[in-house]
């Protein structure tokens, strides 16, 4: 679950609204997860011939990196992200790109009071990962604030072979 900040139409009120998430990353190759528990996420295969073209999901963050630690021990990578692994390591940004909740609409610049994203810690062990950001944004509490509706992935919907 991650919460979502939305600010009313008056402007005084916040509304708050916890919502589902589905942590995700991208590979080459789907036998990278041969050996992790396969009750543990869903995958899909995408159309076309682009290197990155199974889409694999997961319930939880924590689930997520320890498939993430499983590819690098798979493939021998040791303090870099696996080649094969195309990884968006803050919660914030899947989240919005998961959603498409980044539409501001017709919300002019003079009323957008605020407009953040900060993610939860990654777990230990994780901290060197080559795409994750050394910035001390991974130490505070999750925070989304975003507008819009418009949904674009829906993880519930992936039972597709892979």
């Amino acid at each position: 679950m991650i919460r979502v900040y939305q600010r009313q139409e008056t402007g005084a009120e916040l509304r708050t609204e916890d919502v589902p998430f589905y942590p995700f990353f991208f590979l080459t190759d789907i036998g990278l997860l041969h050996g992790f528990p396969r009750d543990k996420f869903r995958c899909k295969t995408l159309r076309g011939s682009n290197p990155y073209r199974y889409l694999v999901v997961f319930t939880t963050w924590q689930t997520h990196w320890d498939a993430a630690s499983h590819i690098a021990k798979v493939t021998g990578t040791k303090g870099d992200t696996p080649e094969q692994l195309y990884l968006i390591p803050n919660p914030a940004q899947q989240y919005l790109l998961q959603t498409g909740r980044t539409l501001f609409k017709a919300m002019t610049f003079m009323r957008c009071i605020a407009c953040n994203s900060i993610s939860k810690s990654i777990p230990p062990g994780h901290s060197r990962m080559r795409s994750v950001p050394r910035t001390g944004l991974f130490s505070s509490p999750s925070v989304i604030i975003a507008v819009g509706t418009t949904s674009l992935m829906d993880a519930r919907t992936l039972n597709g072979p892979c």
